[in-house]
């Protein structure tokens, strides 16, 4: 199962009907996902596992049998010591039997622990 990536110029009017659904229903899809990334979307609910009580390795998001995750990896000196530097969010359809990888973002510290910047990959 691949993730499909946002694509502002679909759908497009010179595709099929077929085809204009199956666009919409990407791009509709990866908007409600960058918004359950941002921790908040009505009705999806969220479990922390793994790490530990104050850095879990995992944030789940699910509504029925839909999941979204974000793996955390922690900083462990310098100014992103304590602070989220890497997050890996994943797509799954069904109960997290399958994901497919959404993104990753790198999250960037000066050395006073400020937020410099964030990158995707």
């Amino acid at each position: 199962m691949s993730y499909p990536i946002q694509n502002w110029s679909k759908p497009s009017w010179s595709g099929t009907g077929t085809q204009f659904a199956q666009d919409t229903r990407f791009n509709m899809q990866v908007i409600r996902d960058a918004v359950i990334m941002s921790g908040g979307f009505y009705g999806w609910d969220m479990a922390a596992s793994g790490g530990t009580a104050d850095k879990p390795a995992r944030f789940t998001y699910a509504m029925g049998t839909e999941q979204v995750k974000a793996d955390v990896t922690w900083g462990v000196s310098g100014g992103a010591n304590g602070s989220p530097v890497v997050v890996a969010y994943s797509y799954s359809p069904d109960n997290g039997t399958t994901w497919a990888a959404i993104k990753t973002k790198t999250i960037n510290y000066d050395t006073s622990g400020n937020v410099t910047g964030t990158i995707w990959s």
